[in-house]
């Protein structure tokens, strides 16, 4: 995320059987990294920006090391700045942190969230690719296992015979949901433009599949001459 070039990440070996056969490079560039000794207690920082590599040739394989991250001040001024102030949350004594290269999330809110979070609903030719595209430059965002899943129209599954069975064929099919799971902070939608035509089939089955508070609908408009000859 937009964060990354904000923090500093501390790392302080804990476990190295042997630090002599502990290769850790790290530098601003590949050609630039310089070696960086793994003895047990010895301090230091590694920007989150530089890059880094290691090769354990330990016969042990394995090593520990406590990783600290802290923000500069100034970061939280220039948050507030933009109106989006830094949230502080007490964790709790043993709490279970997950986290990927995007987010940071509480296990205790795993699957508080529920998916798709938008649907862009059309027109053709009116822009759809672009705003999806748009949408999903965000590091929030993760995109759906294709950009248009139809899995309310073409791909409906109709054989399956219970609702829950439909809504986790389109979450699991179509989307990550599975895996996003113990990432409340992440968000995915499709873009999927013949729903707009298709309004009379699909507006029933978002109701019975998608029916959770929070689902958001994107319409765009265009000239329809100009849409007409752009389709044509």
């Amino acid at each position: 995320g937009e964060w990354v070039k904000h923090p500093h990440r501390i790392h302080v070996p804990i476990i190295v059987p042997d630090a002599t056969r502990v290769l850790f490079r790290c530098g601003l560039t590949e050609p630039t990294l310089d070696r960086v000794d793994c003895t047990p207690g010895h301090v230091f920082e590694m920007n989150n920006q530089a890059k880094h590599a290691v090769t354990n040739a330990m016969p042990a394989n394995y090593r520990v090391h406590l990783i600290l991250d802290y923000v500069d001040p100034s970061f939280f001024a220039m948050r507030s700045s933009q109106n989006c102030p830094v949230r502080r949350i007490a964790l709790n004594p043993g709490e279970i942190i997950t986290q990927t290269r995007r987010s940071i999330d509480r296990a205790l809110d795993a699957n508080e969230r529920t998916h798709p979070a938008y649907l862009i609903l059309g027109a053709q030719k009116a822009g759809t690719t672009s705003l999806y595209e748009y949408i999903n430059q965000h590091p929030w965002v993760v995109r759906a296992k294709r950009r248009e899943t139809h899995c309310l129209d073409w791909r409906w599954n109709s054989h399956l015979a219970s609702t829950e069975e439909r809504r986790e064929y389109c979450l699991n099919e179509y989307y990550h949901a599975e895996s996003m799971g113990a990432y409340p902070s992440l968000i995915t939608g499709d873009s999927t433009p013949s729903y707009l035509l298709d309004y009379w089939r699909v507006i029933p089955r978002v109701k019975e599949v998608f029916d959770h508070d929070g689902l958001r609908f994107v319409v765009m408009t265009r000239d329809p001459i100009k849409r007409a000859v752009s389709h044509y």
